[in-house]
């Protein structure tokens, strides 16, 4: 017997990170993580377009500023990595 066991999280999942290193309080460490999330979140469909049906993808997003940037600059840089990475993936399949 074969059991296809579904994953739950989708078929795109992220992982945010935002080193201590470089933005020492948690509060705004967090606030530049609920940005990345709310910006991926309203963007996802543009990965989900492309993917071939039963694919996956694992995005991990590094922070690498040291100055807790507007959500209008995660916004429009987090588009930019989409769109390159849509280009890839359109290339591969």
């Amino acid at each position: 017997m074969l059991v296809k066991i579904r994953n739950e999280s989708g078929p795109v999942r992220s992982l945010i990170s935002v080193p201590k290193r470089k933005i020492k309080s948690a509060v705004r460490r967090n606030l530049i993580k609920r940005r990345i999330k709310e910006s991926l979140r309203l963007n996802k469909q543009l990965l989900y377009d492309v993917l071939p049906e039963n694919a996956s993808l694992n995005v991990a997003i590094v922070y690498i500023g040291d100055e807790i940037a507007s959500y209008k600059d995660i916004h429009k840089s987090l588009i930019s990595l989409i769109n390159d990475t849509c280009k890839r993936i359109s290339k591969i399949h």
